[in-house]
């Protein structure tokens, strides 16, 4: 079992949550940082050597893995970032939603130009005029 997994466990077991914000400290054993570091960068040293390996396969078979590597990294990175905390809890539901049809249209096709917006636009453009020639003035 990975170190990530039995601090994830001794955290469920005591019934507190384990979200971005929240202060584990308290779960995790002396030594154990070092752990998870070792465990994070053994993983992707693994990884960048798997990668080499098929980058070459790759390239003598002229297929595409490009894929398959980045779910892998994508998977180390996510276990990674869950073991260090670093995920808020809403990155693992489902946000409910669907397709949001277009109800507004314009008769003619044409949006009418804003006068106040127009004018604070002017404004803006006068204000960084002078800016610009303040500084070249020194």
């Amino acid at each position: 079992m990975k170190k990530y997994e039995e601090i994830t466990r001794r955290i469920k077991d005591a019934n507190k949550r384990y979200w971005a914000g929240d202060n584990i400290s308290e779960f995790i054993y002396e030594g154990e940082k070092q752990q998870l570091i070792d465990e994070a960068t053994e993983a992707f040293d693994v990884s960048k050597e798997e990668k080499k390996v098929r980058v070459s396969l790759e390239k003598m078979l002229g297929l595409s893995l490009g894929a398959s590597l980045q779910k892998e990294q994508d998977t180390l990175l996510h276990n990674a970032l869950v073991a260090t905390n670093y995920l808020p809890r809403n990155y693992f539901e489902r946000i409910r939603g669907g397709d949001y049809p277009e109800t507004i249209m314009l008769k003619d096709k044409r949006l009418p130009d804003n006068k106040k917006g127009l004018r604070v636009g002017l404004a803006q453009e006068l204000k960084h005029q002078q800016l610009i020639k303040l500084q070249y003035d020194k």
